[in-house]
């Protein structure tokens, strides 16, 4: 099982030592690249899937400058598991820091499931992909899709937005808000297979711990299968709030926290701060907390 220990351990790393040089961390994996609003920098024979990806994080920046009037200057790597550096992170973790959005750079199904802990649920993930006419790459693409964006919604929040983040349990979710409302107003024929994806991995993952207080403290230190787990949760509550919030909740949650505010808020104060359908956020952390591992 692939720990975040790893990542984060790179972050700190890179944070203290590296300053601004992840530019030449990349470089130093031999990459090709693409011109253009957002460079994009990728494992040669992936100029496709990241061209691909280059024109989403492209179009979910235009999308949001023209909502808050901030230009986006960040810079994105596709790498493959050959190239990816081992010393940023596990290969399968998609992360963003100072200015870079780094994603892989798609596999095949049967990597995918093997890489995000998907082995032994394999039948009911080919049942359901039967029932629905869902693809094993329809869901790998839509995957990467939203994630890309996720991590563009990070990138915004910590560095445009003037908002910090109250933890990382709503820092997480909150990304995920941004890559929804994006997809939702602007290619929403990748949610049906994301969905799905995201039923079979909530249904079917047992993760070590599952409370916000425990993604808290143990961030940085979980599994992929955990982390994921609480990822895909992340998703559904999204879309609980799409329906009473919509396009209002970003504007919200920046008026909210601001970055200059140094208070330490704990649970009940961030939910009670989140005033639209806060109590949507209250009711979905309290089944978190009281899930029962294996049932």
């Amino acid at each position: 099982m692939t720990s975040l220990k790893t990542l984060l351990a790179f972050l700190l790393v890179t944070q203290i030592a590296f300053g601004q040089n992840l530019d030449s961390l990349v470089r130093a994996t031999g990459p090709d690249s693409l011109p253009g609003k957002i460079l994009t920098y990728y494992t040669p024979g992936k100029k496709s899937v990241a061209a691909r990806l280059q024109i989403l994080a492209t179009s979910a920046a235009n999308y949001y400058e023209k909502i808050f009037g901030t230009p986006f200057h960040f810079k994105m790597a596709v790498l493959d598991s050959v190239h990816w550096p081992g010393e940023m992170a596990p290969y399968g973790i998609i992360f963003s820091h100072r200015g870079w959005v780094f994603m892989h750079s798609g596999m095949n199904f049967e990597s995918f499931q093997n890489v995000y802990g998907m082995q032994d649920f394999k039948k009911a993930t080919q049942k359901a992909m039967h029932l629905n006419k869902v693809s094993g790459n329809q869901i790998v693409e839509s995957f990467l899709e939203f994630y890309t964006v996720h991590e563009v919604g990070h990138y915004f929040f910590n560095s445009l937005s003037g908002a910090k983040y109250p933890d990382y349990f709503t820092n997480e979710w909150m990304a995920s808000y941004f890559a929804y409302q994006y997809f939702k107003k602007n290619k929403p024929s990748i949610l049906p297979a994301f969905d799905l994806f995201c039923q079979l991995y909530r249904d079917n993952i047992k993760p070590t711990h599952t409370s916000v207080e425990s993604f808290n403290s143990n961030w940085g230190n979980d599994g992929i299968p955990t982390y994921g787990w609480y990822h895909v949760n992340f998703y559904f509550l999204c879309k609980e709030m799409w329906k009473c919030a919509g396009e209002g909740l970003i504007p919200q949650y920046i008026k909210a926290f601001p970055k200059g505010d140094a208070h330490k808020f704990s649970p009940e104060e961030i939910v009670n701060k989140m005033e639209l359908c806060s109590q949507v956020i209250s009711n979905f952390e309290e089944r978190l907390d009281n899930l029962v591992i294996g049932n």
